[in-house]
């Protein structure tokens, strides 16, 4: 499965969570966008900027179009049911 992974979900998995643990294993191709990339590494605790940045070189980096920003807000909401 593709998935565009979102900042709670990269939080989460970070701080140990099983079940984002989960939802990641689930992925075969991950993607986040330039903003989430931009919030992880402004959250980073000090002294591992290099491992994080490292981490995330393990995702596609999107930058956000207007067509990225719709298919988004096409999943969120077919997820809100």
């Amino acid at each position: 499965m593709n998935a565009l992974i979102d900042t709670g979900l990269l939080l989460d998995y970070l701080k140990g969570e099983k079940r984002a643990a989960a939802a990641m294993e689930a992925c075969t191709h991950r993607s986040i966008s330039v903003v989430t990339w931009l919030e992880i590494m402004a959250n980073c605790p000090a002294g591992l900027d290099e491992p994080t940045r490292g981490f995330l070189r393990s995702f596609e980096r999107l930058s956000v179009s207007e067509s990225i920003a719709d298919e988004a807000l096409r999943l969120m909401t077919a997820h809100q049911a």
